[in-house]
Formats: C-alpha cells, sequence, structure tokens
C-alpha cells in the first residue's frame, strides 16, 4: 500500500461510530466515503489526510499550524484541506481537529439525512 496504514487506522476508529462508511481505494491512496460522498483520504506516499468540508470554510477555521488548503492542481481548492502528519500524529490529534463532527453535521443538515444511527447522536 502506497498510504499509510496507521493513519487509516485512526480515521477508521473515529468513524466508527457510523454505519454509512465506506472505503475506496482511489489514485494510490484511500478514501472513506459518508453516504456515499467523500469524507477524507489518506494521500499517498505521504502521511496526509486530506479533509472534504464545506466549500465556505476557511483555513483559518482550523486554527492549526498543520493544517493547509488542498493545491495539488496548483490551485486552491474551496472545501479540500490537507492535514500534515503531525496534525494527526495520534488518535487524540486527529479527533481533536474536530472535522468530523462538523463535517458530519453539515452534510446532513444540507441533505436533511440525518437517521438515528448517524449523525443525530452526535450532536
Amino acid at each position: 500500500m502506497a498510504y499509510s496504514q496507521t493513519l487509516a487506522r485512526r480515521v477508521r476508529l473515529a468513524l466508527a461510530a457510523r454505519s454509512d462508511v465506506a472505503e475506496k481505494p482511489m489514485f494510490g491512496g484511500l478514501t472513506f466515503m459518508v453516504q456515499g460522498n467523500m469524507t477524507c483520504g489518506v494521500a499517498k506516499s505521504k502521511e496526509e489526510l486530506m479533509i472534504r468540508l464545506a466549500a465556505e470554510t476557511t483555513l483559518a477555521s482550523f486554527e492549526s499550524p498543520y493544517v493547509r488548503m488542498c493545491d495539488f492542481t496548483k490551485r486552491p481548492m474551496r472545501g479540500l484541506f490537507l492535514v500534515r502528519a503531525e496534525g494527526c500524529a495520534n488518535q487524540r490529534k486527529c479527533r481533536s481537529l474536530g472535522w468530523i463532527r462538523s463535517n458530519m453535521l453539515s452534510k446532513c443538515r444540507q441533505s436533511n439525512t440525518c437517521s438515528s444511527g448517524g449523525c443525530q447522536q452526535r450532536r
């Protein structure tokens, strides 16, 4: 595998309470899909976590030196961010980013698809 198995394990643990998570290998990395939509992914050949949030999310909202805009197309991509290895070096740091909870609630509010097994329990 070209991506970090350790980081993938941390993401699995962070998403373990959800029943609607699917993993898909993409572009040499591993993507985590929630309700069929990409939520995050472990980038290939680097221990970086790519996270997808609402398009209006800004870098300043993270207040973390480990997060940067995703710019692999040489232009910042709205709603996509990369977290350096130091920012998700252990399970506590992974959870402290707060991206999982905010992303799930944001997606549920947009689509009105909250279910008893999903984000209603996390509110």
